[in-house]
This record gives structure tokens, sequence and C-alpha cells, in this order.
């Protein structure tokens, strides 16, 4: 046999507006052997030269990561907005709160009134064992007159320097420490108030040798040098404590009457049990 062979290849034309593109430009188009098969099967005359757009990846690629960085991002920001509005309700609630407690304090405080008479609450007899034994104070109305009448014991003291308190017992400081006021020995302090009571809190003493007390300006003199300290007399009773830093002892109603006890009237007093029936209802 002598002749020759010719493979013969139908190529239709590039379809339209293709014909400058790549071959794999077009929808379902793909390159074999160097020929462009467009769809169907049909191989055109696109061209295969070159490396095929990007497109189709460039954009796979951006949808795979964009697409989760929105759903991550939406849902931060949903559950951010829902933390808010719940921190924003519980901020509403303590508001909320607090303006209650203002009006009911408002509305306490409108028409109160204030309780003038004395009044002394007394225990009942069947808690003031049980009240003993758990060591609160209770006071009963029989034992008014004695709390009054309860002997007083003045104590004498005088003003140390603040940098030599240190060197005193506590035992011995009157009052708050900042005010350094020291006790007297027991024989100065009985002297002086010997004196202080005869002389009707008026003159001049001397407690022991070397110190004249005046009563009138309640000041401690040293005689050799002069230095001045002030004192003061602290009146302790079932009442509390009565401080005399000046002055001297007050007057009675009556000139003749030269005692230094002080008269405090109780006839007004009241007893009970229970706050008094116009006061119950009343904000305490």
């Amino acid at each position: 046999y002598s002749g020759f062979d010719l493979d013969l290849l139908l190529v239709q034309e590039c379809p339209s507006n293709e014909a400058q593109d790549h071959c794999e430009a077009g929808t379902d188009n793909q390159c074999v052997d160097g020929h462009c098969i467009c769809s169907g099967g049909v191989p055109c005359n696109c061209p295969c030269e070159g490396n095929p757009p990007l497109i189709s990846t460039q954009v796979g690629i951006l949808i795979a990561v964009l697409v989760p960085i929105c759903v991550v991002f939406i849902g931060v920001f949903f559950w951010y907005r829902r933390r808010k509005n719940r921190r924003s309700r519980e901020q509403k609630a303590v508001i909320a709160a607090k303006e209650a407690e203002l009006d009911a304090f408002r509305d306490s405080v409108v028409g109160m009134r204030t309780a003038t008479t004395e009044y002394i609450p007394v225990v009942a007899k069947n808690d003031i064992q049980q009240l003993k034994a758990s060591g609160v104070l209770s006071v009963q109305k029989g034992d008014v007159k004695d709390m009054l009448n309860s002997p007083s014991t003045p104590t004498w003291c005088w003003q140390e320097t603040s940098h030599l308190m240190d060197n005193h017992d506590s035992n011995d400081i009157v009052g708050d420490p900042s005010e350094c006021f020291v006790k007297y020995d027991k024989a100065s302090n009985d002297i002086l108030e010997k004196a202080y009571q005869a002389q009707n809190g008026r003159g001049t003493c001397i407690p022991r040798r070397g110190y004249t007390v005046s009563f009138d300006a309640m000041i401690q003199t040293k005689d050799t040098t002069g230095f001045q300290r002030d004192i003061k007399r602290v009146v302790e009773g079932g009442l509390g404590s009565l401080s005399m830093s000046g002055g001297h002892v007050p007057k009675a109603d009556t000139d003749d009457d030269q005692s230094s006890t002080v008269e405090i009237d109780m006839s007004e007093c009241q007893y009970g049990e229970d706050l008094p029936d116009d006061l119950k209802g009343e904000p305490q």
C-alpha cells in the first residue's frame, strides 16, 4: 500500500466574544493536547496558549475566607449586643432599687416628729435574768432613783506634755489620750477635792509641795519656774461623767446651798416596756 495518511480535525470557530480569551475562560471549556474543547465536546479554535485565568479560583478562595469571617463577626456582634443589653438591664435594676430606697427614706422623713419627753424603757421582769446572763444592761423603774442618787467620785487630773505620755500607765490617763490629761495621785486628789468643796470652787490650793492650783483659772503653776499646766475635775456618777476645766461650782437655786450637786428634774419622765402609743406608728 502506498500513499499517505491524513488526519483531519474539524474545528469550529471560537464562540463569539471569546476569540481572544483563553480557552478555559469559557464555560465548560478545557484544553486537551493543545486543542480547545468547547461545550458539547466539540473542538474549537479558542487559544490554549499561556496560563488559564485564575478568576474562578480566586473567587472561590475569597468566598472560602470571607464567609467564615462574616459569620464570626456577626456572631461576635450579636454576643456583644446581648451582653451589653444584659448589663444595661442590671444597671437599671440597681438604679431602680436605689430610687426605691430613696423614695422610702423621703416618705419616712416627711411628717417626722421629734419626741421631747424623756422616756426610760423598762425591761419586763421575766426578761431580767436572761438579759443579765447575756450581759445586756437593763434599767428598771425602781433603779432610776438609785442611779440618780449614786455618789459622785471626782477625779482631778493635770495636762501632761504630749511627748511624755508614754511615761504614764494607761489607767492613769483620763479621757482621750490625745488631750494628755493624767490623774493626780490619791493624796493630792483628796487635798484638791476638800479644798474645792470648802472654798466653793474658788481660790487656790497646794496639792503637793512646790505646786499651786488656781480653782478660778483651773491652772497648776510650778512655784520655782512659773510653768503652768491646765487641770481638770471629772465627776463620775450614775449618769456618766461631768468634766469641769474652768470656772467654779455651779450655783444652786438658793444662795444658802453651797453644794456642788447638780439637780435633774425627772418628774416628767415616763417609764414603760414599749414606746408610747402616739409614737409607735412613727418611723424610728
